[in-house]
């Protein structure tokens, strides 16, 4: 029946949400099972993820089989999910006799569309593959509490650190041992408790120091395990502080997301991959509403305590269980609640609902056809709404317009369609989705990155740097924001004030290799060759096998070298000091810096012949034009630029560069100088419409919002 219903997984893709960190993009996977790897797998240092070696071997072992065939991988999920359910009927009916019982709550384990999303989804093979190793371990102690022995025992406590290495949601497996010790192992002996169960095996009874003694080993490791994850989190930068989602909004969260999740229990519709964590209090009637009826329930539990143990083991094991997830500590990117994290603490609810439905009908006259019936019903129905849910996860696109779809105000949804739409090439639809994420939650930096990257790529720099000035506000540590806002001052001639961004990128993260490149590159253009250099070094410090960085340090080196040994240069510097207001020398010393193709230095000494002789500007545009005549675009630019620099009003100018740009093939660049001509003044359209110099950027999208500015 499991795999029926799950059979069209093997047809599905990877998606964009950690499929890519957990296996597509990361390289030590792809590879498959390597000593290397293995060794990465133990390691902390792994970014947006948690401790998890077991895990990771298990996609190695994929990966080793069967490359980046996604369907195998879903495969392998699916096989596991099977065995869960195999495996949870085998314990429940070991632990208590009860067939028919046993086997309904193994059922709704398997159909349950609350499982789609740990099945279905690449990445939860810790879910699923922690779940095989919990119920191997309750399968295990079982063995133990019928015939006690220390091999037994260590067998038990072996198989449990494996599940921990494989997830660390294993942590409340010691405390469910002892509700199991009450019920239904009987292992406590309490005068007037009536089990419900019949045909129960006899396991040994023990007093209660005995039971909670035979569990400190595994709550040491527990607490290992809680410790070693903790630490990687902090380690990787992921864990959500205090100030920034509080303690009280994270407990309102969490009372009103028990009983959600019972809500989806009962009635799972409206399933999706990501539920939006509040930014906001929830309302007072929910959090209040869902106090009490947990408390209701609670009572209900307690009441029944000696007739009805079933209940209390199994509303136990749900509250229990759910604590790891349940948002009191958060690490990552933490929705309000996830279908995934109910994968083990429902089976709770469902030994409830399979006992309870028995124990209804035990007094009727017709009890098996109505039971029969009843089952049969719900197993078909739930059975038909996990087959819906499942095909939902074919692709990114149906996946995540089915979040949006069933959720309100999903940020995360439009971020990932967004970014599934870009990587199709659809930009204008990733544009939308971005700007929607981004006007649900405005401090969202990643779409705001991925957003102004895109803006920028379109030559639209304005409107980037607005955006990530905007979202700066709200997030002053992000060095994404930083460091992209500082390429698109760069990429506007604002070299100090993308030099200061920069250098806040790497104060806040002095291992942030983009930065520390762009950084080289800005002081680079500023003729600081001696400082680009050194950045240069820090860049191949942090990332020694980057071809992009060697390769500006070497041209770096190259150029102050050859700058240092230039004997005209040395002469003319000479000259200057003897004669430091003659603006015919800065130009001759200009123009000697333009050959060693120090373009940085050559400015500069313009800017110098100009501020001493304006009338010189004649002389710098006949030489620009010649330069074009050569080819020599960047020397034509140096020259123009300075000119625009000193004669400000001069639209022609302005235009002469954007003309050198385009004809050099930098559209953004020359899209950006069109707009400062349209900024000072520029107004011909039909001159837009004849020029050949933008003959190939004519038709594109900026081009056209150029001209319909010019009419405006």
């Amino acid at each position: 029946m499991t795999a029926i219903v799950y059979k069209q997984v093997t047809h599905h893709e990877f998606i964009s949400f950690d499929d890519n960190i957990y296996v597509t993009e990361n390289l030590h996977i792809r590879e498959g099972l390597t000593v290397e790897g293995l060794a990465w797998s133990f390691n902390f240092d792994k970014r947006g993820t948690y401790w998890h070696p077991v895990t990771w071997l298990s996609h190695m072992l994929d990966c080793q089989l069967f490359g980046l065939d996604a369907g195998m991988h879903h495969l392998t999920n699916l096989i596991l999910h099977c065995l869960n359910v195999l495996l949870l009927f085998a314990v429940l009916f070991r632990m208590t006799g009860a067939l028919w019982r046993s086997a309904f709550v193994a059922t709704l384990f398997a159909v349950h569309p609350i499982n789609v999303d740990s099945v279905a989804w690449i990445s939860e093979r810790k879910n699923i593959l922690s779940t095989f190793l919990w119920l191997s371990t309750m399968l295990a102690y079982t063995w133990y509490a019928l015939y006690p022995s220390i091999s037994r025992y260590s067998i038990t406590l072996a198989i449990f650190v494996l599940g921990l290495l494989a997830k660390p949601m294993l942590v409340t497996l010691p405390f469910v041992f002892l509700l199991l010790d009450w019920w239904p192992l009987a292992r406590l002996s309490i005068g007037g408790v009536k089990w419900a169960a019949v045909g129960m095996p006899r396991f040994v009874k023990s007093d209660v120091t005995r039971l909670i003694s035979e569990k400190l080993p595994f709550l040491l490791f527990s607490f290992l395990s809680v410790t070693i994850s903790s630490a990687s989190l902090k380690a990787n930068e992921t864990i959500i502080s205090f100030s920034r989602v509080p303690l009280d909004l994270r407990i309102a969260n969490a009372v009103v997301s028990y009983v959600k999740y019972i809500g989806k229990l009962i009635l799972p519709r409206n399933l999706a991959i990501y539920y939006p964590f509040p930014h906001d209090m929830l309302p007072f009637w929910q959090l209040a509403g869902s106090a009490v009826l947990l408390v209701f329930i609670s009572a209900i539990a307690l009441y029944y305590w000696k007739y009805h143990s079933w209940f209390i083991t199994g509303w136990c094991w749900y509250l229990g269980t759910l604590v790891p997830v349940i948002g009191i500590i958060q690490g990552g990117l933490w929705p309000a609640m996830a279908d995934r994290w109910a994968y083990v603490p429902f089976i709770g609810l469902y030994l409830i609902i399979s006992w309870g439905f028995f124990a209804l009908f035990e007094k009727w006259n017709y009890r098996t056809i109505v039971i029969i019936a009843g089952a049969a019903v719900i197993i078909v129905t739930l059975a038909t709404l996990t087959k819906t849910q499942v095909e939902h996860w074919k692709n990114d696109f149906t996946l995540y317009h089915h979040a949006i779809n069933v959720t309100k105000d999903n940020h995360m949804a439009h971020y990932n369609l967004a970014k599934s739409y870009e990587n199709e090439g659809n930009i204008d639809e990733a544009i939308n989705h971005y700007m929607e994420s981004i006007r649900i939650y405005p401090r969202f930096s990643s779409a705001c990155v991925n957003l102004g990257a895109i803006l920028e790529n379109k030559g639209r720099l304005e409107e980037a740097k607005i955006l990530y000035r905007k979202v700066l506000v709200l997030n002053r540590s992000d060095v994404d924001l930083h460091n992209n806002l500082g390429s698109v001052l760069y990429k506007m001639g604002r070299v100090d004030e993308a030099v200061m961004h920069y250098a806040e990128a790497i104060r806040i993260d002095s291992s942030y290799l983009k930065s520390y490149n762009n950084m080289g590159i800005a002081l680079f253009s500023q003729g600081r060759y001696d400082k680009a250099i050194e950045y240069f070094r820090k860049a191949l410090n942090i990332e020694p096998g980057s071809d992009t960085v060697r390769e500006n340090l070497e041209r770096a080196v190259k150029l102050r070298d050859a700058i240092s040994q230039s004997k005209p240069i040395a002469e003319m510097k000479n000259e200057l000091e003897n004669d430091p207001g003659n603006a015919e020398i800065h130009i001759k010393l200009g123009d000697l810096y333009l050959q060693t193709g120090a373009v940085a230095n050559a400015r500069q000494h313009y800017a110098a012949a100009l501020t001493l002789n304006p009338g010189i500007a004649r002389e710098l545009q006949r030489r620009a034009i010649a330069s074009v005549a050569e080819r020599n675009y960047d020397i034509a630019v140096t020259y123009l630029q300075r000119l625009a620099q000193f004669t400000p009003n001069n639209i022609d100018v302005y235009y002469n560069v954007a003309c050198v740009y385009a004809l050099d093939g930098k559209n953004e660049a020359a899209l950006h100088w069109l707009e400062k001509a349209i900024e000072k003044g520029f107004r011909n359209r039909a001159l837009l419409a004849t020029d050949d110099d933008f003959a190939n950027i004519r038709d594109s999208e900026p081009f056209k919002n150029l001209v319909n500015s010019i009419e405006e």
